[in-house]
């Protein structure tokens, strides 16, 4: 064992991430961009780099968090609904008449009760967390399907500069998701019903089994 220790610290740095599985990774990335740059000479262009980072904005804040728990052996899946709610409930604060400021506090206690729920569901109530989180994202995202009605919400103000200004060239992220865009009410009227029964179906299921696992453990 101490050989292996004494043989790992005499390995180069390139030998060391040569090592690390994730390695492969980062290989099969720059390949990848290789190829596109290759095949299209458009892609090493500052306008699509910057096309790119802006399309990966969203994704790439929630990966943070959910590095976190990933990291630390949990799992959740509710994160994007949570993040669909959260701009969705800001968009309604605003158009309701809420300082565009107070709402945004709102907003972020939104998405940390929706976090605070699952902690709760999981770690009091020890239950699954894979299954739990899923029924959780289901009824997140029936939720904001009864807050829009399937309808996108609009509003005028300076807090738009969020999701439509530019700073140095680049432009904003999005205030309210995309996801409440082009739906038709009635369909998703009976969307967030279906997707509250299946999260119910869901969280029972979780129970159940946390149950069984207990019984087990008990014996």
């Amino acid at each position: 064992m101490d050989a292996e220790v004494k043989e790992t610290k005499r390995m180069s740095p390139l030998k060391k991430a040569a090592s690390v599985n994730e390695f492969g990774i980062l290989i099969a990335l720059i390949v990848l961009c290789v190829v596109l740059g290759l095949a299209n000479p458009v892609f090493f262009t500052f306008g699509n780099a910057m096309n790119v980072l802006r399309q990966i904005t969203l994704v790439a804040i929630m990966a943070v968090g959910e590095a976190f728990i990933i990291i630390t052996g949990g799992i959740d899946l509710s994160v994007g609904s949570t993040m669909t709610l959260s701009g969705i409930m800001m968009a309604f604060f605003v158009a309701s008449g809420v300082d565009p400021t107070a709402a945004l506090v709102l907003t972020l206690g939104v998405g940390l009760l929706c976090g605070l729920c699952n902690s709760l569901l999981i770690v009091k109530l020890n239950l699954n967390a894979f299954i739990t989180t899923l029924a959780t994202m289901n009824i997140i995202k029936g939720f904001a399907y009864l807050v829009t009605g399937g309808l996108p919400i609009k509003f005028d103000s300076y807090i738009n500069f969020i999701g439509n200004g530019t700073i140095g060239g680049a432009d904003g992220v999005p205030v309210y998701s995309e996801t409440n865009h082009h739906m038709t009410g009635g369909y998703h009227q009976m969307y967030h019903v279906t997707d509250l029964w299946e999260a119910w179906i869901d969280l029972m299921e979780a129970v159940r089994q946390s149950e069984k696992e207990d019984g087990i453990k008990h014996r």
